[in-house]
């Protein structure tokens, strides 16, 4: 379960996928060679007035709100200690088990399962809330 983000791009017929929000897990920011290789390359096209952003419910997003839903997660998200409080509830035995399950880390410092499938995953920025993710994943 999570929500995929699109932009559809002026002059552009066919929109293009930004990512996956999942909770729990680090933003899968969709990695594009030579075009989307990091999270700056992909605010150039979200801040751009004539693009639409939107959720896979064709909710119209904010910019804004999308920025925010990628790097306000965990606990830089975490302003009133709820994900603190769930966060406290895993036990070891609960994160390892569900790492070997799902090809997954927990990063301590975002409180966040960040992905090591290395079929897919190009980068898990240190202390990001985001992993580049690169082929199709919706």
């Amino acid at each position: 379960m999570g929500t995929n983000f699109y932009i559809k791009l002026k002059g552009r017929e066919k929109p293009v996928h930004i990512g996956k929000s999942s909770a729990g897990w680090a933003f899968n920011l969709h990695y594009i060679p030579g075009i989307c290789e990091n999270l700056d390359h992909w605010k150039d096209y979200i801040n751009n007035k004539d693009n639409v952003i939107y959720n896979e419910y064709m909710q119209k997003v904010s910019p804004e709100e999308l920025i925010d839903t990628i790097t306000m997660r965990g606990y830089k998200g975490d302003t009133d200690g709820s994900f603190e409080a769930w966060d406290q509830k895993l036990t070891t035995e609960d994160v390892r088990a569900f790492e070997r399950e799902n090809h997954a880390r927990y990063d301590v410092t975002t409180g966040l399962m960040r992905h090591t499938d290395l079929n897919f995953t190009v980068a898990t920025p240190e202390g990001e809330t985001y992993d580049l993710i690169e082929g199709d994943f919706c």
